[in-house]
């Protein structure tokens, strides 16, 4: 199961339209409907903790498929590293270089 389908069944659940959660979570309905069909790209963690505390669970419940396929990746040296610079910053900064790092991989394919 995926992270927005996780998501998704987590909100109905608990009885909660899409336009609750987004609100609770300070997002909008149309980002948080694209979230649970796996169609946002480049999404913050920051959200991703918003979600989980809107739903009252840990955020791994929302990503515990995504962090098995993770976990099972190898990941060459430089790739480590580079998430080990990411985790060493704080939030802001993580997610300002997180999205500069996809932006130049994408001018590059």
């Amino acid at each position: 199961m995926s992270m927005g389908q996780n998501i998704s069944k987590l909100r109905r659940a608990r009885g909660m339209t899409q336009e609750q959660l987004a609100d609770q979570s300070g997002l909008t309905t149309n980002y948080l409907s694209k979230i649970e069909r796996d169609l946002a790209k480049n999404f913050s963690a920051k959200n991703l903790v918003r979600i989980a505390n809107t739903l009252g669970v840990p955020i791994n419940e929302l990503t515990d498929n995504m962090t098995k396929e993770v976990k099972s990746k190898e990941f060459k040296p430089n790739q480590k590293e580079l998430i080990h610079l990411l985790d060493e910053m704080d939030e802001q900064k993580s997610e300002k270089v997180s999205r500069l790092i996809t932006h130049l991989i994408k001018l590059l394919k």
